[in-house]
This record gives C-alpha cells, structure tokens and sequence, in this order.
C-alpha cells in the first residue's frame, strides 16, 4: 500500500512537473493522472478490501464493486488515457485535461476521505499534498 501512495506522489510530481513546463506532451500529462488515480484506488483496495487488482479489468470491477460512486469517474478516465495515448495525433487536448481533473479530483477526495478514516501516520503523510490540480495549465 506504501508503494502506491509513494507512487501516486510520483505521477502527480510528474504531471506538476509537466504542467509547469507548459510542454507539449498533454498525452502524458492526461496518463499521469490516470496513473495517480489508479495508485490510490489500489491502496484502498489493498488496506480496505485486501484485494491486489493484477490487471486493469480486475481493477476496474473491484472498483465497480467496492467503490461504485467513483466507478463512473474511473471509466472517463481510463478512456481519456486510452485516447491521449493511442488516439490524440498530438492534437490539442485541453478541453479532455479539464475534464480528466475532475474525474481525478473525484477519485482522489473520494478514496483520500476513506484512507484517512484509518488514522495511520503514513497514510496521512503519505496524503497530505493539496492535489488540486485546477489552478495548472
């Protein structure tokens, strides 16, 4: 669970990273979203279900199962991430980033409210980052 925590600080350092640096690579900056996104769900899932999805179909119908008020979130961004990765042509992708920090907001206070109802001190550092992304780009 550590890990994905660790990791989702990661891929959200790297979408700030990517943001700032006003580049050209919205594709990744849509798939580090996805990415953080898919990072917390597993810790939840890992600390409150004790389940360890190994795919992303496994993911994705334990997140309908167990988390089912975030599970239309999670779709919109699976799919964004699939277009800005195989689909975009480089094209502009702002329109799709807005609407991918929403589901990422969503995702994030919805499994961060829940994850820190377990008062662990690593949790909770681990969290502690304002992950509001709505002010970038």
């Amino acid at each position: 669970m550590r890990f994905n925590l660790v990791q989702r600080k990661h891929n959200i350092d790297s979408n700030r990273y990517l943001v700032k640096a006003n580049s050209d690579y919205q594709d990744w900056e849509i798939t580090t979203l996805f990415y953080s996104a898919i990072h917390i769900v597993n810790a939840y899932l890992f600390l409150v279900v004790n389940k360890i999805p190994t795919s992303h179909y496994k993911r994705k119908k334990l997140i309908e199962l167990e988390l089912n008020l975030i599970y239309p979130y999670h779709c919109s961004l699976e799919m964004q991430s699939q277009k800005a990765r195989y689909e975009s042509s480089y094209q502009d992708l702002t329109p799709e980033i807005d609407m991918v920090k929403r589901c990422h907001a969503e995702i994030f206070t919805f499994v961060k409210k829940r994850l820190l109802e377990f008062d662990n001190d690593d949790v909770a550092h681990l969290l502690r980052d304002d992950d509001s992304l709505e002010n970038m780009r």
